[in-house]
């Protein structure tokens, strides 16, 4: 990906003006950003020049991953700076925190961006999916811990780039969350900065906990499982469509099982055993081989 980067960088950011590259560098955009995440390391689409530039040949409205696309190149940028401040930390103690404030505050300026763009979401969407409640038996999903696994969401007459839209912002949360995690201590019972910064009490969480209050970092793992609760729903409807989708929607549905998996246990959990069962069901279609590994 380093290699394939480099290339792009050379054809400079005016080459995406020319319509015949548009689709392909678009795909690129898409794997280079998640490639950056998985390496904590900027990309060059974290420059604005490059942010731009799309938005000078495509309207937004054709492309609304784009916004959170940027949040996630933030995102990799933040998570690049959380590691050089946790490594400086027992060197220079006094810069290092001055670092690692600076760098909780970015990452809860991207939360709360992401909360900002879901509350404009469910109300566009508030009528495009309908959750179905039922028993195990109909439903067909074991009981864990006596807490029934709720029913596959049934989304209605919903385009395909909605769904996917959905699961890359639960992606992207999921990623927000987990740099936020890093920062707390899981035995910590102090008092939480985050909470502070903030300003919202734990009476104010909603959905999928996008707000991060507390003092621990189990509360912030609770707040990604939550998050990856609400990617699992979309899988039987986004892959049913499979054939429809661009190798974008494909690369994003790819990322937000891969993170949803891995957050709720892989096999270790009810919930992970469910949707790698779903997964292995559809024939291997559906997630590469080398992301759906143990």
């Amino acid at each position: 990906m380093i290699g394939l980067e480099k290339l792009v960088e050379l054809r400079g950011p005016s080459s995406r003006r020319a319509s015949p590259y548009e689709n392909i560098l678009r795909g690129v955009r898409c794997l280079l950003i998640i490639a950056s995440l998985e390496m904590a390391t900027p990309s060059i689409f974290s420059r604005q020049v490059w942010r731009d530039q799309p938005r000078a040949t495509c309207p937004e409205e054709k492309h609304p991953n784009r916004y959170i696309f940027d949040l996630l190149a933030n995102c990799a940028v933040i998570a690049c700076e959380r590691n050089i401040a946790m490594s400086r930390r027992p060197q220079v103690e006094k810069d290092s925190q001055l670092d690692h404030n600076e760098t909780i505050h970015r990452a809860i300026d991207l939360l709360t961006k992401l909360t900002a763009w879901r509350t404009r979401w469910d109300q566009e969407n508030r009528n495009l999916y309908l959750g179905v409640s039922a028993s195990c038996a109909e439903s067909g999903l074991p009981q864990n811990n006596g807490s029934l696994i709720p029913k596959i969401l049934h989304f209605e007459s919903v385009p395909v780039a909605t769904i996917t839209t959905f699961m890359l912002y639960n992606a992207a949360l999921i990623h927000v969350l987990k740099i936020l995690a890093s920062f707390r201590s899981p035995k910590s019972d102090s008092i939480d900065p985050l909470a502070t910064m903030l300003d919202i009490s734990p009476a104010q969480i909603t959905m999928s906990t996008l707000q991060a209050t507390t003092a621990k970092s189990s509360d912030y793992t609770a707040a990604m499982h939550s998050t990856a609760m609400e990617i699992r729903p979309c899988v039987p409807s986004h892959f049913s469509k499979r054939e429809h989708l661009s190798s974008e929607a494909l690369t994003i549905g790819q990322l937000a099982v891969k993170l949803a998996w891995e957050t709720l246990g892989r096999r270790t959990s009810t919930e992970g055993r469910w949707l790698d069962g779903v997964l292995r069901t559809a024939g291997g279609q559906i997630v590469a081989r080398g992301m759906w590994t143990d």
